[in-house]
């Protein structure tokens, strides 16, 4: 993963959001979750801390990609942000 780091220990599921920018919540962020959501599931994780790198967690939807999608890219995007 180049977005995000997950790391298992004593029962506690840890994933750590850094792209180096501002976290942007884009197709890649929503895969990468999706894959250590499932590695949690996987280790049966009793709790799960999603954190950012130091002094900084998410600026949220990555507003420049939005405009440029199509209107069905658009209706797959907001489905996979709900999900």
């Amino acid at each position: 993963m180049e977005k995000m780091q997950y790391t298992f220990s004593d029962g506690v599921a840890r994933i750590t959001l850094d792209d180096g920018k501002a976290n942007a919540q884009n197709w890649t962020f929503f895969a990468e979750m999706q894959q250590c959501l499932d590695f949690a599931e996987r280790d049966s994780a009793r709790a799960l801390v999603i954190a950012g790198r130091p002094g900084f967690f998410s600026g949220g939807l990555d507003l420049k990609l939005v405009p440029t999608l199509s209107p069905e890219e658009l209706q797959k995007f907001v489905a996979e942000f709900s999900r």
